[in-house]
């Protein structure tokens, strides 16, 4: 009697114990899959910062090119207008907490948006005392051909550790959707043999 009566108390325990552990598994699984899921937003989210810097970056050299050659008195508002905006995407970037690569990457990228900032507003700052011929040469040469050929290698820089860390995060997703059903699985099939087992050893002390 004794010993039926040890034997049930370490099955009962036995079933607890796969109830914990299934419910500890899954529990883990959706934690997992939840943090892959917010690491791609997350990624994805700076991904489309970047691209919609560099759209309003080009925005604003158009103004440049419209009040320092073209004399369109709403250019300076506009720019300012775009200036903001960019402002408002790298504060975004930097809020998104970045990792090693990206903040190295990130910071040239800002870097060069700087070097570029400070030739367009020279070249609006100056055109009540440049000719028309150097601040050509400035916009040609310094800004189109040096400026914003580093800010486009910036671009490309931060856009390969963008996109390279986008498909290791895909690959993680994927590996930890093909083991979802294993990490339930499992359990399961402990539960139902202890089940088996306990039924099997009931009928044997009846």
């Amino acid at each position: 009697m004794t010993a039926r009566l040890s034997m049930r108390r370490h099955l009962a325990l036995g079933s607890a114990a796969v109830v914990l552990l299934v419910g500890g598994v899954g529990g883990a699984g959706m934690y997992f899959l939840q943090q892959a899921s917010n690491e791609s937003l997350r990624i994805n989210t700076i991904v489309n910062e970047v691209q919609d810097m560099r759209g309003n970056l080009y925005r604003q050299v158009k103004e440049v090119f419209d009040g320092a050659f073209l004399n369109d008195p709403y250019a300076m508002q506009q720019y300012q207008q775009y200036q903001r905006r960019i402002d408002q995407h790298f504060a975004r970037i930097n809020a998104a907490d970045l990792n090693a690569r990206e903040r190295e990457a990130m910071n040239r990228l800002e870097a060069a948006y700087r070097a570029v900032r400070e030739q367009t507003d020279g070249i609006l700052e100056s055109r009540s005392t440049m000719s028309l011929l150097q601040r050509q040469k400035i916009f040609d040469q310094e800004l189109e051909g040096e400026g914003l050929g580093e800010y486009e290698d910036a671009f490309r820089a931060i856009e390969r550790v963008l996109l390279l860390q986008q498909t290791e995060q895909q690959d993680r997703l994927a590996t930890l959707i093909r083991l979802a059903p294993l990490l339930f699985i499992v359990p399961l099939v402990l539960a139902v043999g202890l089940l088996v087992f306990s039924r099997f050893f009931l009928s044997k002390q009846v």
